[in-house]
């Protein structure tokens, strides 16, 4: 979604309650987020797959594709239902905690799954919960911090995926049969989402047309995020099974990111 000056009224959002920024809140938003992202990097990247796998080989790319198409629904739902619900209530750290308590739980759930059902069962209940806490989550920088230092709390936001990618990746070197490669991946992959989520998190909040709906906001943003895991799935298990193989599906991943660069371009508000 691209948002200007002429649909705001504004070039962004400084809560006019937003103090400035505790010395303590830049490492806990570093913490926060890379908790957020090795669950969401090692659960459905690694473990979910092997998971699916172990329970019915033969169908494992068909079975994953199925699981998180329909558990990203949950994701594109529960962000803004959270972030229009922590506006209301003015308080982002209870939906904070709630959401990483009950992701306890419910992560033991899905590890203990069987079945394909109950793992998409577990998952969407995942989805919802760790949902509640990104949405809450993600509201601090345009709250907490004033537009001046919100390039260092984007940092400290966007280091949160290479961070979290790096404690997932030392966690589970057995699991690839390629250490070394999926290592120069993982690296290169960290790094480049880290560079844009820095950039992008900044600019997000300098386009938010009211700080008082901020949460609810940033959660319809995250629809943009959420949304397309909905389809991307079913695209991905269809280009496997056509190519024999994930060299293709690279491939294409590759070109979207391109193209999802050059779409930022009609941006005018904030450069």
């Amino acid at each position: 979604m691209a948002l200007s000056s002429s649909d705001t009224g504004t070039t962004g959002v400084d809560s006019p309650a937003a103090p400035r920024p505790t010395r303590g809140l830049l490492p806990l938003l570093l913490a926060g987020n890379a908790a957020m992202y090795a669950l969401y990097v090692g659960v459905p990247g690694i473990l979910l797959a092997l998971q699916i796998e172990g329970i019915d080989p033969a169908n494992k790319v068909a079975n994953f594709g199925l699981v998180s198409g329909v558990s990203a629904i949950f994701a594109t739902v529960f962000n803004p239902v959270a972030g229009a619900l922590s506006d209301r209530s003015g308080r982002r750290n209870p939906w904070i905690l709630a959401g990483g308590l009950l992701a306890i739980p419910v992560m033991f759930l899905l590890g203990s799954a069987d079945t394909i059902l109950l793992v998409m069962i577990a998952w969407c209940l995942g989805q919802a919960v760790m949902n509640v806490y990104q949405a809450a989550l993600t509201s601090v920088v345009p709250d907490r911090v004033p537009l001046a230092a919100r390039g260092r709390a984007s940092a400290a936001v966007g280091l949160g995926l290479p961070v979290g990618s790096t404690v997932v990746a030392l966690l589970v070197p057995a699991l690839s049969a390629s250490w070394t490669a999926m290592l120069v991946f993982s690296v290169v992959n960290g790094l480049g989402f880290g560079c844009y989520m820095a950039v992008d998190t900044a600019l997000v909040t300098m386009v938010l047309p009211r700080a008082e709906d901020a949460a609810r906001d940033m959660g319809v943003l995250n629809i943009a995020n959420a949304g397309p895991q909905i389809v991307a799935p079913f695209v991905a298990s269809l280009i496997v099974s056509a190519s024999g193989g994930y060299p293709a599906l690279f491939l294409v991943a590759a070109v979207l990111s391109v193209l999802g660069a050059l779409a930022v371009r009609p941006i005018r508000s904030v450069r």
